[in-house]
């Protein structure tokens, strides 16, 4: 929590002579001399005199906000300034009220006029300047601290203004020199203090930030901001009891501090007490009735404790209050964890907003939302009409009923799911493959129902998503052939294709690979199938462009990686559509300490704009969440394959997303780069490699001491179940018949493919049961290999429930990094893993 202007009484200057001039001068002598009641008295006799006494109602209003009421003293400011709007003082006082009430936008309107009206008035650059920083525009703030600083260089609050906007702008020197400057003017400044010692703690000097903020609890005893700041201090060394008390004597000194509960219940959480952290922010909620980000935290926890229905109604309230990206992040774990019922409809709306206005992942959401999909009747019947006939031919009114498509072609739910993500449940497959074949006999007469078009136009952008994985007959494909064959025809004669044609041929093809289909661009199309083209055409006319703009870093020579870079050229994967929002990035440290505080994490390498390393990034899927997590991140992502890279670089661009370099290389050759990290992430990559170890040891190689990484890699007992199946080569058909043909085993083998989301595409199948090349490794492999190389395990990235599970079955490992338990652990839980082992480590320094 970093420095705050000291809020005193705001100052008071006689205005202009009035008619009752002896009145208003005797209540501004009592004004000034704190005597507030008889001050109020002889305003209010002006104001019966004169109600229009703009000096009066301003006077008042200062009094009330001096007393803490603020919306009385919001009605007086805003009838002084309605009176007369040429006195600066008036638009001032009334943007800090507005500023209390938490009403930052108007609030910044008026100090920008009193800044306007007197420019040369240095408290209202000042409080500008704090509702500016406030308002997250630092830059803009820095603007107005300097002048403030210009106007009154021997002012300590101009400098201690400055430096906080300085330090949230990660200029930690500069911002250290602006504190230090008020601390000469006023060395007993106990907002200074703790100020400076928050900087010298990302100056990487935790003792002397210490320092200063023992100083400023000295100078102001029960200081909240210096003993909650103090804890973070203590937090960051791995002191955890010591930050924990720091956080209650924050809390004791003030009970609505939510930024304390919330980071004293982390330390509960962190050492497996869930019980403990609930009951402290149910406390702090008591303290400050309804506040969002304990509210979001209480979600968590009691979705770790395994209590999905109650967190989803405790974040609903949250987003009540403020639809932050952590509550929209919550609200979908929290739907993720639930057991749909009937009573579960109710959640349809929201859900269709978290998967349209792109709150998280969508596949995350997948699950459920079939499932609620399911509990239509229309939608059930034609499940079970398509199970009971597979593998077909069913179509028309033996299909849907006799309402045709259209009894399950308005379902909204159903439509935006296959528009997001790959569908993940083999009886909507059928269905599908099913309502395909129908489209396929529909167009070759040119029509479709006109309120199917929608349904149909998804259906079109489901089978890109999965890369045509739908099984077709022998006759099926020669139809959908001669449609293609047609469609091209058409193009060629410059005829106007119907959109029944041009959804049939997308639902089998990629539309780009019709010949001359740039020609479609240039109609108008019903927005359903405008969604198509831009898909199918548009996108993958992007991606080729875009192949050419990727640099090549260093040559490919091993044997491994060329073969490996042949199947993610044939098959890029993961193919996604969207990254969802992404919660406000952090520093890379206040990432560290937080996920893992009792690690013993040495002090980190990075400063306030670390340089990051994604190796093997694939389509960009992990690299664009990495890159956008950290402060000032500069991240270089590289790939052996152009078309996966090709891909991850417009995914980054539609996001906006700046500060990543796409780029060819394998990381057998990194060195030659040149350069070195603070973190490095190598998830899903190693494993593909012939030697991993030596994989993992060149990237070690360029991760600077004290650097971390990110690392994730396919568990030996997690896969043990997946089946093993020779198709010979992996081509598109081989893997089409070989996923039919699990689908209709009925042994675990079969399940556990069916179980992994990457089943339900043509990529993330071969990836998945196919690749050409895959190691697995146990956690005694990665213990030993963690010693051999002085690598500190920092801890697992797993659900809280998870790790609270862990914890309850091994306490005495209190920092839950003894692989030896965690080996005892998957075995009894075999399926802990399935999404590789994932973790972080950290290098260590050498001896001195």
């Amino acid at each position: 929590m970093d420095h705050k202007q000291r809020r005193g009484p705001i100052p008071v200057k006689p205005g202009q002579t009035p008619k009752t001039g002896a009145l208003f001068a005797a209540a501004v002598e009592h004004h000034a001399a704190g005597r507030l009641g008889d001050a109020e008295q002889l305003y209010r006799r002006v104001l019966a005199i004169d109600p229009r006494h703009a000096d009066s109602l301003h006077r008042i209003g200062v009094m009330a906000y001096q007393l803490g009421q603020l919306e009385v003293a919001a009605g007086y400011l805003k009838k002084a300034v309605e009176l007369d709007r040429s006195v600066a003082a008036y638009h001032n006082h009334l943007g800090l009220v507005l500023a209390g009430q938490g009403r930052l936008e108007e609030a910044a309107r008026a100090a920008q006029e009193a800044a306007t009206l007197a420019p040369a008035a240095v408290d209202i650059q000042v409080n500008l300047g704090l509702i500016l920083m406030q308002l997250g525009r630092f830059e803009a703030a820095a603007v107005n601290c300097r002048r403030a600083v210009g106007l009154a260089p021997d002012l300590p609050d101009a400098h201690a203004n400055l430096g906080a906007v300085l330090h949230e702008l990660g200029r930690s020197g500069e911002a250290a020199d602006c504190y230090r400057r008020a601390l000469q003017l006023e060395p007993d400044y106990p907002e200074a203090q703790t100020g400076l010692g928050n900087v010298l703690l990302d100056l990487g000097a935790p003792e002397e930030a210490m320092a200063h903020h023992r100083r400023a609890i000295e100078l102001r005893p029960g200081f909240a901001a210096a003993h909650y700041n103090l804890g973070q201090a203590l937090r960051h060394l791995g002191r955890l009891d010591e930050a924990a008390g720091q956080f209650g004597a924050a809390i004791a000194a003030e009970p609505g501090m939510a930024v304390a509960h919330t980071n004293l219940a982390a330390i509960l959480r962190a050492g497996g007490d869930l019980a403990g952290a609930e009951a402290i922010l149910r406390a702090a909620l008591g303290a400050t009735s309804a506040d969002h980000d304990v509210l979001n935290d209480l979600a968590s926890t009691l979705l770790a404790q395994g209590q999905p229905g109650e967190a989803l109604r405790t974040v609903a309230r949250a987003l009540e209050i403020r639809e932050t990206a952590g509550a929209r992040a919550t609200f979908v774990e929290c739907v993720a964890n639930l057991d749909v019922g009937a009573s579960a409809m109710g959640l349809r709306p929201l859900l269709l907003r978290a998967l349209r206005e792109s709150w998280a992942r969508p596949e995350g959401l997948a699950r459920v939302g079939l499932a609620l999909v399911r509990q239509d009747p229309a939608i059930a019947a034609s499940l079970a009409r398509a199970a009971d006939a597979w593998p077909g031919p069913l179509t028309g009114t033996a299909l849907y009923g006799d309402a045709g498509v259209t009894a399950i072609a308005g379902d909204e739910l159903l439509q935006t799911l296959l528009c997001v993500a790959p569908n993940t449940d083999f009886g909507f497959e059928r269905l599908l493959t099913l309502a395909r074949q129908g489209l396929l006999g529909d167009a070759g007469g040119g029509r479709i129902p006109e309120d199917a078009l929608a349904f149909y136009s998804a259906l079109a952008r489901q089978c890109f998503l999965n890369e045509y994985v739908f099984r077709s007959t022998e006759d099926e494909e020669r139809r959908a052939v001669a449609l293609h064959e047609r469609l091209a025809a058409e193009l060629a004669r410059g005829e106007g294709a119907s959109p029944a044609l041009v959804l049939a041929v997308a639902c089998y093809f990629p539309l780009s690979s019709v010949p001359l289909a740039e020609q479609l661009l240039e109609r108008r199309w019903p927005v359903a199938v405008e969604a198509v083209l831009k898909q199918q055409v548009v996108e993958v006319r992007e991606e080729a462009e875009l192949r050419d703009a990727i640099p090549r870093l260093t040559p490919i020579y091993d044997g491994g990686s060329l073969k490996v870079r042949a199947q993610y050229e044939e098959s890029p994967y993961p193919r996604w559509l969207d990254a969802g929002a992404g919660e406000p990035p952090q520093r890379l440290v206040d990432y560290m300490v937080g996920k893992f505080p009792l690690a013993g994490l040495e002090p980190p390498s990075a400063g306030p704009a670390p340089d990051i390393l994604i190796a093997g990034c694939g389509t960009g899927w992990n690299a664009l969440d990495t890159a956008r997590a950290f402060k000032g991140a500069r991240t270089l992502a590289i790939d052996l394959s152009v078309a996966s890279l090709a891909h991850a670089l417009r995914k980054t661009r539609e996001a906006g997303v700046a500060g990543v370099v796409y780029a060819q290389a394998d990381l057998l050759e990194v060195a030659s780069l040149g350069r070195d990290f603070d973190l490095i992430e190598a998830v899903g990559v190693l494993h593909h490699m012939v030697d991993p170890l030596a994989g993992w040891r060149k990237l070690l190689a360029v991760l600077r001491p004290g650097g971390a990484m990110k690392l994730g890699f396919y568990s030996a007992v997690a896969r043990r179940n997946l089946p093993r199946l020779d198709i010979g080569e992996p081509t598109p058909d081989a893997i089409r018949d070989a996923r039919q043909v699990l689908a209709g085993r009925s042994d675990e083998q079969a399940a556990e493919a069916m179980r992994s989301a990457d089943f339900y595409s043509l990529s993330g199948c071969r990836d998945l049961l196919f690749h050409v090349q895959e190691t697995r490794f146990s956690l005694a492999d990665i213990d030993a290999f963690l010693r051999t190389e002085g690598l500190r395990l920092l801890g697992f990235i797993l659900p809280d429930a998870v790790m609270a599970d862990y914890r309850r079955r091994f306490p005495q490992d209190v920092a839950a990094t003894d692989l030896k338990c965690w080996a005892i652990y998957e075995q009894e839980n075999p399926s802990v893993f399935a999404a590789m082992y994932q973790f972080w480590v950290q290098k260590g320094r050498p001896a001195a």
